[in-house]
């Protein structure tokens, strides 16, 4: 992120910064709110995730092309 300023709104930290009191809800949510909605812009994608049993069935078929 080119703002440390917006660090504060990761959502990797910011239950932490809640908790302490460094970011209040009323803050996180003018945030959120301030954001632009650049859905119809985006593209979904299939990522193969075997831990949490995406994609398994791609891999059912290359075992089976490999036989």
């Amino acid at each position: 992120m080119t703002n440390p300023e917006l660090f504060k709104y990761d959502v990797r930290i910011r239950e932490r910064l809640l908790r302490q009191g460094l970011v209040t809800e009323a803050d996180v949510k003018k945030h959120l709110e301030s954001l632009a909605d650049v859905e119809a812009k985006c593209e979904t994608l299939t990522q193969h995730q075997p831990a949490l049993g995406y994609g398994d069935e791609e891999e059912d078929d290359d075992d089976e092309e490999a036989s």
